[in-house]
């Protein structure tokens, strides 16, 4: 018997014709939460798993699922292969025993596209039975996994956890890689403005310019010496990005975006809001790949609405709402007479 297996059906056939195996050893490198139950392991069978235990994508939780029914678990530190190997029956493919490789029956959108081999064929049961003996003594690459050293892994990556996963957006410009994936820059505001900073903060200012130099690393940034402020009844959060939109002329300006510090610096001003230096830069966004700059018409958009915007009487306004309302006036702009307002800040 041989036969192909998508990703949804390799434990239930496996579990199938396993049953009267006495011994289950698993190799494939990277375990995912619930492997054990999908692959329908219990204390009274005898396992073996062999992994890569530091690999990122090998969840020290899943494995300690694992040791809790008795298994013994070994980590090869170049292991890629991915071998299911019953007492007569074995599967040999792409799926790791993760909720993406192994998905629910039916479910193959859930899951990654895998193809697996399942045969009982003996002499390709006995060579990849062989295969793993040989990967499991292997004195040189492969180590033994404790119980011990899973729970001390847990804890180190519950105090480090690893940096979230950034997507690649097609768009490059901002107010489009906005529309894109408007949920990614919450971090991002435009600032409309038509009154100068106080003589107070504009001094304030000049005098942290003066004084930056380029070891100011503690302040989270490279350095002040080109820095903006902005003083406001209500601070920009730390870590957000500030679109500048200055309206004080006859045309509107967008000057460029710049990044509140964090933890961000607040200039204390007599009789004056305090002031927030901001580090001028191209605007990035942790949850997306890259930076995103202003096209000529992300500058055009944001002008044409800036009477708007200043009319809603906010100091800082959400990019995603900003292009959400350049977008509907864009649909309306054949109507003679018509405006779309924004929301006044009331609080």
């Amino acid at each position: 018997m041989i036969r192909m297996l998508r990703e949804d059906r390799l434990a239930t056939e496996f579990g199938k014709l396993r049953r009267k195996s006495r011994k289950l050893s698993f190799a494939a490198p990277f375990w995912g939460l619930g492997a054990a139950k999908t692959l329908g392991l219990n204390a009274s069978d005898k396992v073996r798993v062999l992994c890569r235990f530091e690999a990122p994508a090998c969840n020290p939780s899943a494995l300690l699922e694992v040791a809790m029914l008795g298994a013994l678990i070994r980590s090869h530190r170049r292991l890629h292969a991915k071998m299911y190997i019953g007492d007569a029956i074995v599967v040999v493919g792409s799926s790791n025993p993760s909720k993406y490789g192994l998905t629910q029956e039916g479910d193959v959108v859930g899951g990654t596209v895998e193809a697996n081999i399942i045969t009982d064929d003996p002499d390709v049961v006995r060579s990849v039975a062989g295969l793993f003996e040989e990967l499991w003594n292997d004195k040189n690459e492969t180590f033994l996994v404790t119980t011990a050293m899973i729970r001390t892994e847990i804890k180190r990556r519950e105090l480090n956890p690893p940096p979230p996963v950034r997507r690649q957006l097609s768009a490059r410009s901002l107010l489009a890689a906005c529309r894109e994936a408007p949920e990614l820059f919450s971090s991002v505001v435009v600032c409309p403005y038509d009154d100068e900073m106080g003589k107070g903060g504009q001094r304030a200012i000049r005098e942290l310019q003066q004084q930056a130099s380029d070891d100011d690393a503690e302040l989270g940034v490279v350095s002040f010496r080109k820095c903006w402020g902005y003083a406001f009844n209500d601070p920009p959060p730390d870590g957000s990005w500030i679109v500048d939109l200055n309206c004080k002329g006859k045309l509107p300006i967008v000057h460029g975006a710049s990044k509140v510090p964090i933890p961000a610096l607040r200039l204390k001003v007599k009789n004056e809001n305090d002031v927030t230096p901001t580090v001028r830069g191209t605007v990035s966004v942790p949850g997306a790949r890259g930076e995103f700059k202003f096209s000529k018409q992300d500058r055009v958009d944001l002008t044409s609405i800036a009477k708007t915007l200043l009319k809603s009487k906010r100091d800082f306004i959400p990019l995603a709402e900003v292009v959400a309302l350049i977008d509907r006036r864009a649909k309306r702009h054949s109507r003679k007479g018509d405006d779309v307002q924004l929301p006044k800040d009331n609080s």
